[in-house]
């Protein structure tokens, strides 16, 4: 099965090659904010367990900013009229904060580590020096691990560093995405922002709990060809 998969994409890249008037390979770095919506989310939780070796953040799914980082690889096809069809597959470190309040103050960043492959259509705009490429897609992403750390300040004033895996939420996202792009020469400088569909709690019982991760994207990408 595995086999007639891989000859599948062969015989696509080769078809697209043969139709496109050129194609492109790029290599990119991004960073972004990342943040939850849903009534599960929200920029203030408390801890559990303070004090003790086992505490946690109650609920880490957080709105407030903290730089996300990326890393990929992006081919496209572009094509007669400067349509165009691709994909990217990258590594994601998405992360979120939430402050922590109550008797124990600070602060949480979760890490959602991704595996994120994205195929994607679009238009290309040629002006003088610069194009505009405007793209629209899903991310597959891959759940490779979770990770909260957190610090708070105990009643001395002492801070206190702590960090739990939060792995089991979800096994995958699908997420919508649109980006928009500006080519210049080998450089291209990109935006874009992707809209998580999974439920963080889906699996939970005893409430009706949404959580939901979304990322906004600002990067810039080395065009090798």
């Amino acid at each position: 099965m595995k086999k007639k998969h891989l000859l599948f994409i062969a015989l696509l890249v080769i078809s697209l090659n043969s139709f496109s008037q050129n194609h492109e390979l790029s290599i990119g770095l991004n960073t972004g904010y990342s943040f939850f919506t849903g009534n599960s989310s929200g920029h203030t939780t408390f801890l559990n367990a303070a004090g003790t070796s086992d505490v946690y953040t109650n609920s880490p799914m957080g709105k407030k900013f903290t730089p996300s980082f990326g890393i990929s690889a992006n081919y496209r096809f572009v094509f007669l009229r400067y349509f165009m069809v691709g994909a990217e597959i990258g590594y994601e470190d998405l992360r979120t904060k939430i402050s922590l309040v109550g008797d124990n103050t600070g602060r949480t960043i979760l890490n959602n580590h991704f595996l994120n492959g994205h195929p994607f259509i679009g238009l290309r705009l040629p002006l003088k020096n610069i194009s505009f490429d405007l793209t629209v897609g899903l991310d597959f992403a891959k759940s490779l691990k979770c990770k909260e750390y957190g610090k708070y300040k105990d009643g001395s004033g002492h801070e206190i560093k702590f960090t739990n895996t939060r792995d089991g939420y979800i096994d995958s996202d699908v997420r919508p995405r649109i980006d928009l792009s500006v080519n210049y020469k080998k450089f291209v400088f990109f935006t874009g922002a992707s809209f998580g569909s999974k439920n963080y709690y889906e699996d939970w019982i005893g409430g009706d709990f949404e959580a939901y991760l979304n990322t906004i994207r600002i990067g810039a990408r080395y065009r090798i060809f």
